[in-house]
């Protein structure tokens, strides 16, 4: 699907996903990069500080030993 639809047919998932698949290798970076740029636009610090999942592994494990006996 090309163009502009106002049924709300294609706004559901499926319909989503079959109009994604019709889009070349290229067509499908260059909306990531769009998809990219809007979340940038809309929350500025996104990506430039440290999220809780990017702190390294011994930050966040810690490995308990039971006493001896």
């Amino acid at each position: 699907m090309r163009g502009i639809s106002h049924s709300m047919q294609d706004e559901e998932l499926s319909a989503k996903v079959e109009w994604f698949a019709t889009l070349s290798p290229l067509e499908r970076y260059e909306a990531a990069l769009q998809m990219l740029a809007m979340l940038q636009a809309l929350q500025p610090a996104l990506g430039t500080r440290e999220q809780d999942d990017d702190r390294r592994p011994s930050a966040t494990i810690r490995i308990v030993t039971a006493p001896p006996g």
